[in-house]
């Protein structure tokens, strides 16, 4: 049953919004080294080199959310050594070069959804500044650095599904991380909801 699930599930496609107050931890982010620097955790096996982050989000008495980030890459294999983004025109699947991952020429052709977006600093005039990453290892490290416990932010992003002992978890992948502004009318809101769209055919209702 749970392999059905995560079987369907995985032919549409999910998403998640949740607005509230967050909670940084100690171990939020990974450990830092003796120069400061956020520690990548290096697989023995295959070489691979990664970070993970994750936090909760109170959005009210009843709802929250714990929210992750994770993304690496493999310097021990220079051709496996990339990020995989989306072309904007072409809509295909392209490789970007570890050490281009930040070269504005490199990322111009990229589709924005292959970015982590976060938005918690503001400029001289209160606006909120917009900082985009193609890995979430850069942008690991920039929350690090900016997000701050009991802040209120709205977070997106995708839900992804896998079965763990005969059940299915669901993860909640961010993928943009804004600083909670007031509305109109001085509010600011707070809410947790999933959407998850199916992909039917003509044999998914009975006739």
């Amino acid at each position: 049953m749970a392999k059905r699930l995560e079987k369907e599930l995985e032919r549409g496609k999910a998403q998640f919004r949740v607005s509230g107050i967050v909670t940084v931890k100690d171990n939020t982010f990974p450990e830092k080294d003796e120069d400061g620097n956020l520690k990548e955790t290096v697989s023995e096996k295959t070489g691979f080199s990664y970070m993970r982050a994750g936090f909760f989000i109170k959005a009210n008495e009843s709802q929250s959310a714990f929210v992750s980030l994770f993304g690496g890459h493999n310097p021990s294999q220079p051709e496996k050594d990339v990020v995989y983004a989306t072309n904007a025109d072409t809509n295909e699947t392209t490789k970007i070069k570890w050490n281009l991952r930040n070269n504005e020429e490199v990322l111009k052709p990229l589709a924005d959804w292959s970015f982590v977006h976060v938005q918690l600093e503001k400029d001289e005039d209160g606006k909120l500044i917009e900082k985009k990453f193609l890995s979430p290892v850069d942008a690991i490290i920039y929350l690090s650095e900016h997000l701050k416990n009991g802040m209120d932010i709205r977070v997106t992003g995708t839900i992804s599904y896998q079965e763990y002992n005969g059940e299915v978890q669901r993860t909640y992948n961010a993928t943009r991380i804004v600083l909670n502004t007031p509305n109109s009318k001085g509010e600011i809101e707070h809410f947790a909801e999933i959407r998850q769209t199916y992909l039917l055919d003509n044999k998914s209702l009975s006739k």
